[in-house]
């Protein structure tokens, strides 16, 4: 992973500049474009779009096709429910949940949050890390970064100091990782100013998966800061657009929409 991380950030290196002219751009006044953009040819296959399988974390760029809440007593039918219909990810055969760690990026000013409550041109950040449900060592985590807008997500998979780096602020660590048009919209809405981590958002993700369709089941959804969440959170991912599998609709549960961002950062 480290040669082609390092092989990324070289080829990401050329395009930064590129990204800069399209800041300046966007500031003189025209008809707003369309975030469409692919991510350049370099980037690795990890490098997420709309259509993007599942990657080496167990993380799924499909689009959200559904966002359920089910209630804490129909979490053992559930958990049956996914068991006997979809295969069990190859990180957590066992179905035993991985511990997840989400760090939201956000300037001082919280510049990506208000843009992400306003709703029509976002930027979310966030560094994952995975821990495996078996987990021995720390050295056994692996660690992601993505970036989510309103009609785009990416997704790369990053070293663990890459990850610090980022995280304390380093925007020259950051930049070369963002694809351009993504590039373009974060120092658009940041003022190229540095983000550290806003907030911290833990869980405990169950996960299965087909060759089209993944479901993510997350409980005891908490923040650094001791907020909680009373919901469990099941989302349904697909690479094609359909509704939430008939082998659910017995449980009857509530369709919610949910910012873990927005939510965690809520005062």
């Amino acid at each position: 992973m480290e040669q082609a991380f390092q092989g990324f950030q070289k080829g990401q290196g050329a395009v930064i500049g590129s990204a800069l002219k399209s800041l300046n751009r966007s500031r003189t006044p025209r008809p707003r474009p369309a975030d469409t953009a692919s991510p350049p040819s370099s980037a690795p296959a990890a490098t997420a779009t709309r259509t993007a399988r599942p990657s080496a974390t167990g993380s799924c760029t499909s689009p959200n096709r559904g966002t359920r809440s089910p209630p804490n007593h129909t979490l053992p039918a559930l958990g049956a429910i996914l068991r006997n219909n979809w295969n069990t990810e190859q990180f957590d055969k066992e179905f035993l949940g991985q511990f997840l760690e989400t760090y939201y990026l956000d300037t001082d000013k919280l510049q990506l949050r208000k843009a992400r409550k306003q709703g029509d041109r976002y930027l979310t950040l966030r560094i994952r890390c995975y821990s495996p449900a078996k987990r021995v060592f720390p050295t056994d985590d692996a660690y992601a970064l993505s970036a989510k807008t309103e009609d785009q997500k990416f997704r790369l998979p990053i070293p663990e100091d890459a990850a610090h780096r980022i995280l304390d602020g380093d925007i020259d660590a950051l930049a070369p990782l963002l694809p351009p048009e993504l590039l373009a919209r974060f120092l658009e809405l940041t003022d190229a100013s540095p983000v550290t981590t806003a907030t911290k958002v833990m869980c405990r993700r169950y996960a299965v998966e087909d060759d089209q369709d993944r479901l993510t089941l997350d409980t005891n959804v908490r923040t650094a800061a001791g907020k909680r969440m009373d919901l469990n959170v099941l989302e349904f991912k697909s690479v094609k657009p359909k509704l939430m599998p008939m082998s659910l609709a017995n449980l009857m549960l509530s369709p919610i929409k949910l910012s873990k961002f927005l939510w965690a950062t809520e005062v």
